[in-house]
């Protein structure tokens, strides 16, 4: 199961590029605040976030975190967990640099993420109920992976929550959606 907070659209796309390509960490919270409403009794309620054991940020490599200087996913996942009561854990890790999905064709992004994530072997995560966090949902290729190596590390559960979803192709360029969605 996966869920997003909002569309990816608008004044809330334009806030997720400046946290994260311009580093404007102070729209950390306000982010987080809109996934924790979404979960809370929005459209991610549904998730029953309250059964999940661990949230779990989706990892950068060492590299591009040195380079970014934060991950956008971790900073979204301590609000969610925060606002759940539930343990924030690095449960998986980035097992080799990959090109940035941005930068690559829809079709192509499986193929730069396969097997590039590992259940990290100090954590335990078998038997675990997990709420995977990111912070964009597009083709779902990340996501999937990560999903898959929770799963080989014999997770019970593994859903996905993102702060934003792209608009599906045929919405691009179409009226404004209304604000209540």
């Amino acid at each position: 199961m996966a869920r997003s907070a909002a569309h990816y659209h608008g004044p809330l796309a334009e806030a997720i590029k400046r946290f994260k390509y311009q580093a404007q960490l102070v729209l950390a919270d306000p982010l987080g605040k809109i996934m924790a409403d979404a979960l809370a009794s929005g459209p991610a309620a549904d998730l029953d976030p309250a059964t999940a054991d661990v949230i779990c940020p989706v990892p950068l490599h060492e590299l591009r975190l040195r380079e970014r200087g934060f991950n956008q996913s971790e900073l979204l996942a301590e609000s969610v967990a925060a606002m759940l009561g539930k343990p924030l854990r690095p449960l998986l890790e980035r097992t080799r640099p990959t090109a940035p999905q941005v930068d690559i064709p829809a079709e192509s992004r499986a193929a730069n993420v396969r097997d590039a994530f590992a259940a990290r072997p100090t954590e335990v995560t078998a038997g675990r109920r997990v709420l995977l966090v990111d912070d964009l949902y597009t083709t779902g290729a990340t996501l999937t992976e990560c999903a898959r190596a929770l799963n080989r590390a014999e997770a019970a559960e593994v859903r996905v929550f993102t702060l934003a979803r792209a608009l599906p192709r045929w919405r691009v360029g179409a009226r404004p959606l209304p604000s209540s969605q």
